[in-house]
């Protein structure tokens, strides 16, 4: 329901833009464009009170967008296709179990977790408008809005883990690490799990600011109907709706009885959740991109020839 209203939305921004473009221009002064930008840069998530932190991420868009300019003052609303490649890192953290072990003996049974990080990949479709400023000297800034959904979301999320005993006798966890093997006491050494899935993106909301210059061209382009500009860019986005709540690993597919448990069986059925849809997000989880935008205008202004016929 929510992906038709925002297709609706598109369709009538563009058709809005369209029948502005097909109307003759009369006004004096105001220049109409269309314009094709090209863009990319890093791209992070930011986490308030949370376990997570991000890592250096990607980005790269395309937008095309319906322009006027009138003396220094623009204004302008697309249409723009985001692509965004982010990672996260949480702390590490240990799940406990109380169980027997296979000497019948009381054991907190734990899964240590290290470097448990994701790797996201987001397309989205996002709706621009802005306003800005260029100054005759060739300096332009912008400052808008947009809004944006997920068309497409999928992530791999690892981690090194290894599973350790922690008796009321012992002042260390008992574990498997290096030639001490306690394999057969259900004590695995550290390996990496891996868990490639799509996860939930909520529609984000983003404030955007570019700052740069328009670019000289040759002497051919004499009618001025192509310019150029290129400038930096960040946009600030955050997701309306709480991301999610899930366990970050879901042990419901394998057996947690370190009796019967076997490498094998954790290999094979453990579950590790997005970490963007994990209860172990906090809060709040905002978003960040910064980068270099390319934009060609060209002038669509449809003038009227003034009339020099000599009336009887």
């Amino acid at each position: 329901m929510r992906l038709r209203l925002f297709v609706k939305y598109n369709l009538a921004w563009l058709l809005l833009s369209a029948t502005v473009l097909a109307a003759p221009n009369y006004s004096r002064g105001v220049s109409h464009s269309l314009a094709l930008s090209i863009g990319g840069g890093e791209a992070n998530n930011l986490f308030y009170k949370s376990d997570i932190s991000p890592k250096a991420g990607g980005a790269g868009n395309i937008m095309f967008a319906y322009e006027l300019q009138k003396q220094r003052f623009i204004f302008g609303l697309g249409a723009q296709l985001q692509y965004q490649y982010t990672q996260d890192q949480s702390k590490s953290f240990i799940d406990e179990f109380d169980r027997v072990d296979k000497t019948g003996e009381s054991v907190s049974y734990g899964y240590v977790y290290n470097h448990l990080s994701t790797k996201a990949h987001d397309l989205r479709i996002t709706l621009p408008v802005y306003i800005g400023y260029a100054d005759p000297s060739g300096f332009y800034a912008l400052l808008g809005a947009k809004l944006s959904y997920s068309l497409m979301a999928r992530g791999q999320t690892q981690a090194d883990m290894y599973t350790q005993g922690v008796y009321a006798w012992s002042i260390e966890p008992l574990r498997s690490i290096g030639l001490n093997d306690l394999s057969s006491l259900g004590y695995y050494p550290e390996a990496q799990y891996t868990n490639k899935s799509s996860y939930t993106e909520k529609l984000w909301a983003a404030a955007s600011l570019e700052l740069g210059s328009f670019i000289p061209l040759s002497e051919d382009n004499k009618n001025k109907k192509v310019r150029m500009r290129v400038g930096v860019y960040a946009d600030y986005a955050i997701r309306i709706g709480n991301m999610g709540t899930l366990v970050v690993v879901d042990y419901s597919k394998i057996n947690t009885n370190p009796q019967t448990q076997s490498q094998a069986d954790l290999q094979q059925n453990l579950v590790i959740n997005h970490i963007l849809n994990s209860d172990r997000i906090g809060s709040i989880c905002h978003n960040l991109e910064v980068g270099i935008r390319l934009t060609w205008l060209l002038n669509v202004n449809m003038d009227r020839t003034p009339c020099h016929c000599v009336r009887n």
